[in-house]
């Protein structure tokens, strides 16, 4: 507002000058002059009020009140932000510290199990070494596992109801667990056994059995033209001092239950110890 009075009055002072001059004393050339004074005042005067209202839309008051409050709103904001920061430091120190503790002590679990395996071994390592046998023990070991037989009849035999057969001829018994006196094998160590008996009899039929203790565990039956033969293998599991033999299967057969030499064998052995 200060600023169009100070135009306008220079404005104005100019054009008073210019008119109180006489128009005789500049002729044609001033009125000219001054109609383009005229025109230049009128469009200063306009200009001068294009910039009032200008200055009137302008609410300086407002605008700084704006400003301030975005600047409150950025500091509060800022505060909050140092707030988040701070706890997420906070969480994150506190979650490291947990993950150390819950490594240590996982480490630490870890550590003590190896140690104590370590020591279980190691005294193992000492036991055995106490307990170690010499080659000549080991060796006298590995030949009480040897267990093996073959026996023949010889001579020949007629049997009677239930009579154990007896293979006096015998081939191989490693071991020494076979017995051609009796006709019985017993079982030296507990094991899984495998046993196989071949039959040669007459020409009547001839109903055989193997027995297991007391019980009859394999049957065989030999009967043809000439001389009737029959086959057959059995895997039992002893226990030591389980006995195992061959005898006539009750009265079945045609008597006279006749049994011939060489050709009638008896085999066993052990698969492995138990």
């Amino acid at each position: 507002m200060d600023v169009k009075f100070s135009l306008a009055t220079v404005v104005a002072l100019i054009c008073i000058f210019l008119l109180a001059v006489p128009v005789s004393v500049h002729g044609g050339k001033t009125k000219k002059r001054l109609k383009a004074l005229e025109q230049q005042f009128a469009t200063i005067n306009e200009a001068l009020a294009e910039v009032v209202r200008f200055q009137q839309t302008l609410d300086v008051a407002s605008i700084h009140k704006q400003i301030e409050e975005n600047a409150e709103y950025i500091d509060s904001n800022k505060a909050s932000l140092d707030k988040i920061f701070a706890s997420l430091t906070s969480d994150l120190t506190n979650e490291v510290a947990e993950t150390k503790k819950y490594i240590d002590s996982k480490v630490s679990t870890i550590h003590g199990a190896m140690t104590s395996d370590i020591l279980n071994l190691q005294q193992k390592i000492n036991s055995y070494q106490e307990d170690s046998v010499s080659e000549t023990d080991l060796n006298r070991l590995l030949q009480k596992k040897k267990i093996a037989f073959t026996a023949r009849v010889t001579p020949s035999v007629t049997l009677q109801s239930g009579q154990t057969l007896v293979f006096r001829n015998i081939q191989t018994n490693d071991g020494n667990a076979y017995s051609n006196t009796t006709g019985v094998f017993t079982a030296p160590t507990s094991g899984t056994y495998v046993f196989f008996v071949h039959i040669l009899g007459g020409n009547r039929a001839l109903e055989m059995k193997m027995m297991k203790n007391e019980e009859s565990v394999m049957l065989m039956y030999a009967n043809g033209p000439g001389h009737g033969a029959d086959s057959n293998m059995v895997i039992l599991q002893l226990t030591k001092d389980d006995k195992v033999k061959v005898a006539k299967h009750g009265p079945w057969g045609t008597q006279p239950f006749y049994v011939h030499h060489m050709w009638t064998t008896f085999s066993g052995f052990m698969l492995y110890s138990n």
